[in-house]
């Protein structure tokens, strides 16, 4: 895959609360076509992650919307009831809402 941009600043991708959309990004939200992902008829979403999957060479990908759905994904993939998780505090892997710990299969200890 080629790389258009011009400068090559890299991308900050820490937190949506840094950086704004450029307006080529708002026209493809604009023009996105919309469903219901939670019933998977979201067409928008369905072809990101099956563009997404080979480029990570796996044979299927999910869309989560943030860091710690990621993390509470992860963790409920790799975790087993019983199991015990260590995680560095200086990580961002920390699940501190109620209903991540609650959700979790599995012990988790900072």
């Amino acid at each position: 895959m080629k790389n258009e941009r011009s400068d090559l600043e890299p991308i900050n991708l820490y937190s949506d609360t840094q950086t704004l959309p450029t307006e080529e990004m708002l026209d493809a939200i604009r023009a996105a076509e919309l469903g219901d992902d939670t019933y998977d008829k979201d067409p928008t979403v369905k072809r990101l992650e099956k563009m997404t999957a080979p480029l990570m060479r796996k044979e299927a990908a999910i869309l989560v919307l943030s860091g710690s759905m990621g993390n509470l994904v992860a963790l409920t993939c790799h975790g087993r009831p019983g199991n015990e998780v260590l995680i560095d505090p200086a990580k961002s892997c920390r699940p501190c809402d109620p209903v991540e710990k609650i959700s979790l299969p599995c012990q988790t200890r900072i």
